[in-house]
């Protein structure tokens, strides 16, 4: 496997997966891991995961919810790729594919009520909020320049089938704009994760939804 410039192979610690990464990128963080782990899919299904980035949260939901397929989306290239190359690092390039696509261009790539569960860790940030870094693809993945929460969600309830599943991290302060997006689609909020430091604040939270949900939330609370 040949590494480009500034890139390194990180251990998962999770069925002996592993993962490039870029040194001088956005690297991935304990959001993507708290999903994959958090994410209630079934053994054998059919997942897409929006805003994929390295690749992590598809190598990591094979490593621990042994789905049937994986297809991530990501839109720059340079990432896309790198991405690519770690699932072909695993010997997973059968089971999982990469696209470079934008997530609003949705219904050229994806087939209208075809996945099981969609995963994503979309950008927290609303546009022309907070500081903007001077690396286009961490501004992106943190502001809504490129995507917004609300084509996020809709790009989710097409892709997914009645009964499907999806599964979302977010930022705590984005929590009643999250369950707004998931209502006006028609996605029932259902499970709520909320990690709690030993301080007793809340930094992020992890929802997901049922596609013709009834209405009914159970919510976890996780000390870390």
């Amino acid at each position: 496997m040949v590494l480009k410039e500034n890139e390194v192979i990180d251990n998962l610690n999770i069925a002996d997966l592993r993962i490039i990464q870029n040194n001088t990128g956005f690297k991935y963080g304990t959001d993507a891991v708290l999903l994959a782990e958090f994410a209630n899919i079934r053994k054998g299904a059919r997942v897409l995961d929006f805003c994929t980035g390295s690749g992590i949260v598809p190598i990591l939901l094979w490593g621990l919810k042994e789905p049937s397929y994986v297809m991530g989306v990501e839109y720059f290239s340079q990432v896309a790729d790198m991405a690519e190359r770690s699932v072909a690092l695993n010997g997973l390039s059968e089971k999982i594919k990469i696209i470079n696509e934008d997530v609003k261009n949705y219904k050229s790539y994806i087939e209208y009520n075809s996945f099981d569960h969609v995963t994503v860790n979309p950008p927290y940030k609303i546009a022309d909020t907070g500081f903007l870094n001077d690396n286009s693809y961490k501004t992106c993945a943190r502001h809504e320049v490129l995507l917004t929460l609300s084509e996020c969600v809709e790009a989710s309830e097409y892709a997914l089938k009645f009964g499907g599943k999806l599964t979302m991290v977010n930022r705590i302060d984005r929590l009643s704009d999250v369950i707004y997006e998931f209502r006006q689609k028609k996605i029932e909020p259902k499970r709520l994760c909320i990690p709690v430091n030993s301080s007793g604040k809340a930094k992020i939270f992890v929802l997901e939804g049922i596609k013709g949900g009834k209405s009914g939330i159970t919510v976890e609370t996780v000390f870390n």
